[in-house]
């Protein structure tokens, strides 16, 4: 008698041979397709390494790895370490310090304070030429006058100014002026008008100042120049109320030079803007002095040549190369 357990056992063996069957068809296909194993050989005992023994007195060999990290060492000492640009301009700067600690900054003259800046005073004084000339009498001598080297001292006054450290412009203006006079009295006759003599005197100058050299308080200069002045005046002769006995004269200068000398700040006294000059130069030089009296006549003379008209004495020294200049802060 078939139970329903027989039926069920039985259809649960086909089954499993069912799968079984598909599966062996399947590894035996997949045998067929791969390539045949090579033939194995057969097999030997592994054996060591020869150990290479060193002969007495020979190193040890260095294995490769330690060689390699030897000059990896090397190298990295050998080059030095990367310093950030931050760190290394904050090592420079700090060294600058340093420096300007140990030197301390040299602090600017008192020329390179004013230049830039204009500056007023004294350039010098010009002399100008000027009939003038007394026989032994005391009487005036045209003859004596035209031949003569009296001039009239006009001092200069003017500006200075420094366009750059070594170059600078002086431009100046010189004036005379003077007149005398006076009365003669008597108890009978009363008060005589006395002879007198009246003066007028102007130079123009300009300049070109350059300096040779300059310290902390002082400059060396050399400064060409162009000097041109005019002069005139009168007198009244032998008598005051007698006009057919005046005089005129008149003065003409022209002259080109050089002179050298230096202009020392007086900083050392907290006083670098005020500036005091003394210089000496030669000039060639040319001078006309005119006399005519009341009639119209008179005498020209001319006189032309190097330092004419100047003296080489101290006084001269000491009065034509003066000048005091204050320059404007």
């Amino acid at each position: 008698m078939i139970t329903k357990k027989t039926m069920i056992a039985a259809g649960v063996g086909a089954l499993s041979a069912l799968w079984w069957g598909e599966a062996e068809a399947q590894r035996r296909h997949r045998r067929r397709d791969e390539p045949a194993d090579p033939p194995q050989l057969p097999a030997y005992p592994a054996q060591a390494a020869p150990v290479v023994t060193p002969l007495a007195g020979e190193p040890a060999p260095v294995p490769p790895q330690v060689i390699a990290r030897l000059d990896a060492i090397e190298a990295a000492v050998r080059t030095p370490p990367t310093v950030p640009p931050a760190v290394a301009a904050r090592l420079d700067a700090l060294e600058v310090a340093q420096a300007r600690a140990r030197t301390p900054e040299e602090p600017p003259s008192d020329h390179s304070r004013v230049v830039g800046h204009l500056g007023l005073g004294l350039l010098g004084v010009a002399s100008l030429p000027y009939p003038g000339g007394m026989d032994s009498r005391g009487s005036f001598n045209s003859r004596i006058a035209i031949g003569s080297t009296h001039t009239v001292d006009a001092p200069t006054f003017g500006a200075r100014y420094w366009l750059r450290e070594r170059v600078g412009v002086d431009l100046g203006l010189g004036i005379a002026l003077g007149s005398d006079g006076g009365h003669t009295f008597a108890t009978s006759t009363g008060d005589t008008p006395a002879s007198g003599t009246s003066l007028f005197a102007l130079s123009l100058h300009a300049g070109l100042p350059i300096v040779l050299f300059h310290g902390r308080h002082y400059n060396f200069l050399a400064i060409p120049e162009l000097n041109l002045g005019f002069s005139s005046g009168g007198d009244d002769g032998a008598s005051a109320t007698d006009l057919n006995d005046d005089n005129s004269y008149s003065g003409l200068m022209i002259e080109v030079g050089a002179r050298v000398g230096a202009e020392v700040h007086l900083g050392f006294i907290g006083l670098p803007y005020l500036a005091l000059q003394m210089s000496v130069g030669l000039a060639v030089r040319y001078e006309s002095r005119t006399y005519s009296n009341a009639s119209n006549t008179g005498q020209t003379g001319q006189r032309f040549g190097l330092n004419s008209g100047r003296n080489f004495d101290l006084d001269s020294i000491l009065l034509h190369g003066l000048g005091l200049i204050l320059y404007l802060p």
